[in-house]
């Protein structure tokens, strides 16, 4: 699941990398849903409480979920190049 995640993350990432707006924590909002939508795949709908203590940020970086804020960060120090096309 964290492996297609990833792939969803990357593709949203790399298309909304040049947006410049006047509020700049968007791409920690959306980590904020990717996390949150995750816990609750996992753990259903009583994802609230436990499952968040549980499944903390830092145990869901530890399985290999990519950040975009992270991606973001990387791509102006000029640390990504373009994905891979599929054609």
């Amino acid at each position: 699941m964290i492996r297609r995640i990833n792939a969803y993350v990357r593709g949203w990432h790399w298309y909304f990398k040049g947006v410049s707006g006047r509020w700049p924590g968007y791409f920690d909002r959306f980590d904020e849903f990717v996390r949150r939508r995750l816990r609750s795949a996992i753990a259903g709908r009583f994802s609230k409480g436990h499952w968040r203590r549980i499944l903390s940020n830092a145990v869901l970086r530890e399985l290999g979920l990519v950040s975009a804020t992270q991606l973001q960060e990387d791509y102006l120090k000029g640390l990504l190049s373009a994905p891979p096309t599929s054609g």
